[in-house]
């Protein structure tokens, strides 16, 4: 594997071809050698940035008729592409990669790699996670037994309608110190894996609103988080914040809105009943593109704010594994989203089997980024951010539009990776040390990074991200757990579009959002975690600490 700096170097290196005319094709027109048997590998063909002649121009200059490359077999893995920068993927002996670099206005030729989530963990034998999800509301400021009725879209689920999981109760929420975290400090791996306990799963969702002017900011709860810098405070946030109370939620946005350990109090890890404080605001205005297997856009969670944008399969949005609407469900549905108003934007680059390559991740990121700059000037933009919940080997093509989408003004979270090893033999986590993106390593309940979460100097951040419960592909109330980096990457995703209206000023600065990560995050707390000890915070009830 080579290194993150040599595959810098390359792109410093490697020559972008010649400006005016190209000369002649050395061969007549001709098919590809892919019948020939050492035609085995599918190589990634970059044209220069300087060549401006049609698809038809460039292929004709290498000997090849465009026509009968669209006709190729399915197996010949053809396909001419790009906005920014163009580039092809075709299956071809070494001789005719040779053949193709030999020509002045191709920049380079590289593998197609393999670009595939990290695998997850797909637990189907929690108890009640195949039973719907109903979710009801009451009117912000109303009584708690007011209620607006069912939610007309949602048939009646296993409550029998009863329970109400919105309510006002018009009190203060105060974020205090958990008086149990001395005895947390034990890690209990049977306690952090029990979901059979016989603990009641309550599919409620109660949520208290919360206005900040009357919320005690206290220095203990700074302290807690760092003793060597919380004194070093100078600005909170805007006063004007408006905070919501989701009782009833999935461990993982407890951990994020609270900087103490969660005291699991006898809860299942897989138990709807824990307790996140929210922006009302969260995530409203934001764009996140989830490059992943596709989104169930009709699951009812999502309350209409998933929509299509780009598959790789012309028209087929469709999520067949599940991997792609989990992560949108982490991001930003309803009942287990962080952000609870994202627009999320589903760019399918995964097939039925959730593999995927360097060309079609290039090719989603493509549309993402072309949709970020029509929509970065409108009045109503607050932000943009990449999921990216996948890894592979090096690509020079992904590299740069990553590259272009980061100066462009768009964030990007990626996953550290499933294997239990050092984060920077995986991509696109190694690039988070020469660039802005942010990579992210899993936790545990208990604050120990999981066992299988890549580690190591490339991972920036750590989330949660085990037994995670989120929305589903089989259905429009279906949801299940996963656990992997897959998981974890999503919620700082989220993060990232819940903190963006809240602090404008990182609208377009990705490296300043990761560096604002990283200084407000809760410090040395993961265990095992060799670097990047910082698990990620809304910041609820906190001062953020200077630049």
């Amino acid at each position: 594997m080579k290194s993150t700096a040599y595959a810098y170097l390359l792109l410093t290196i490697i020559p972008l071809g010649l400006a005016g005319p190209i000369s002649p094709g050395l061969s007549p027109a001709k098919e590809p050698d892919i019948a020939n048997k050492d035609a085995t590998e599918t190589y990634l063909a970059v044209i220069s940035d300087l060549e401006k002649r049609s698809w038809d121009d460039v292929f004709a200059d290498m000997g090849y008729d465009h026509d009968k490359l669209k006709r190729l077999p399915a197996s010949a893995e053809f396909s001419a592409f790009g906005h920014y920068s163009r580039a092809f993927t075709l299956r071809m002996s070494e001789a005719e990669k040779r053949h193709i670099e030999s020509f002045p206005h191709i920049a380079y030729v590289e593998k197609n790699h393999e670009y595939s989530p990290p695998a997850p963990v797909i637990h189907k034998d929690v108890p009640g996670s195949h039973l719907p999800y109903e979710p009801r509301f009451v009117k912000m400021g109303s009584t708690p037994d007011k209620e607006l009725g069912k939610r007309k879209d949602c048939p009646q689920g296993n409550n029998g309608g009863n329970a109400s999981p919105y309510a006002s109760y018009g009190n203060t929420y105060k974020t205090t110190p958990d008086n149990n975290a001395a005895a947390n400090n034990n890690y209990n791996p049977a306690a952090a894996n029990n979901y059979n306990t016989g603990a009641t799963d309550n599919n409620s969702n109660a949520v208290t609103t919360v206005d900040t002017n009357t919320t005690d900011n206290n220095n203990s709860v700074a302290t807690a988080v760092d003793a060597n810098t919380a004194n070093n405070s100078t600005s909170q946030e805007p006063k004007d914040v408006k905070y919501s109370q989701q009782q009833q939620a999935p461990y993982p946005l407890e951990r994020i809105s609270n900087p103490q350990k969660i005291n699991q109090n006898g809860r299942r890890v897989t138990d709807l009943s824990f307790t996140y404080t929210f922006d009302d605001n969260s995530g409203a205005g934001v764009d996140v593109y989830d490059l992943d297997s596709g989104i169930n856009i009709n699951h009812v969670e999502f309350e209409g704010r998933a929509k299509h944008l780009f598959s790789v399969f012309g028209q087929d949005f469709e999520d067949r594994f599940g991997h792609g609407t989990h992560t949108a469900g982490t991001i930003g549905s309803r009942a287990y989203g962080v952000a609870k108003k994202v627009n999320i934007f589903n760019c399918r680059v995964l097939d039925a089997q959730n593999r995927g390559n360097a060309a079609w991740y290039s090719q989603g990121l493509e549309a993402a980024l072309k949709n970020h700059e029509q929509r970065k000037n409108s009045p109503d933009f607050k932000g943009s951010v990449v999921n990216m919940s996948f890894g592979g080997d090096n690509s020079q093509y992904f590299f740069q539009l990553i590259q272009r989408a980061l100066q462009s003004g768009m964030h990007i979270s990626a996953s550290a990776g499933n294997e239990g090893s050092d984060a920077c033999s995986v991509y696109p986590a190694a690039w988070s040390l020469q660039t802005a993106l942010i990579s992210v390593g899993a936790t545990d309940i208990n604050d120990n990074r999981w066992e299988s979460s890549n580690y190591g100097r490339c991972v920036t951040v750590h989330a949660p991200g085990h037994y995670i419960v989120s929305t589903y592909n089989q259905g429009p109330q279906s949801k299940t757990y996963m656990s992997g980096t897959s998981m974890s990457a999503p919620i700082v995703s989220g993060l990232i579009a819940d903190l963006l209206p809240r602090f404008p000023e990182y609208k377009l600065n990705p490296m300043g959002m990761k560096q604002f990560l990283e200084r407000n995050g809760v410090r040395d707390i993961i265990r095992g975690a060799s670097a990047g000890n910082i698990m990620v915070s809304n910041m609820y009830g906190r001062k953020t600490l200077p630049e």
